[in-house]
């Protein structure tokens, strides 16, 4: 796996966590579009978790979009402490990551942009695969 991508996923967590936060509030206060976004958000981290190589985001995503409805407090704090713990976990290469596009010296930024280049070939094929993972759907 790319570790500048991988790195990329991880930060990303940070703002599911902070979303997380959100919807806890607005699910105490009975909110009528937080169960819907709680599911979207359990859906997205069910699908890309094992993708990038933590299944425990897959497995506590998986466990939110199943719990019965008025009964999501409980696996979505346990989904928003696999996400800190992950994010905790890979703090040093998220430093690193940092460090790296910080310093942005000639050779980094060349190598980069011959990465970016491979990456965005790449990219564009991955754009046109589209993948439906619920089973429920006939």
């Amino acid at each position: 796996m790319n570790e500048e991508l991988l790195a990329e996923y991880i930060g990303s967590l940070q703002k599911r966590i902070d979303r997380i936060a959100s919807l806890q509030v607005k699910l105490a206060e009975g909110n009528a579009k937080a169960e819907e976004n709680v599911r979207l958000l359990a859906h997205s981290l069910h699908g890309s978790g094992t993708s990038f190589g933590f299944p425990e985001i897959s497995e506590a995503g998986k466990a939110l979009e199943q719990a019965d409805a008025g009964m999501l407090a409980e696996p979505l704090e346990d989904l928003a402490n696999v996400l800190r713990d992950v994010v905790a976990a890979n703090a040093g290469l998220l430093k690193k990551q940092a460090e790296t596009n910080a310093r942005g010296d000639g050779a980094a930024a060349e190598g980069s942009r011959k990465d970016s280049s491979r990456e965005s070939e790449e990219t564009q094929l991955l754009k046109i695969l589209v993948v439906d993972d619920d089973p429920d759907m006939s």
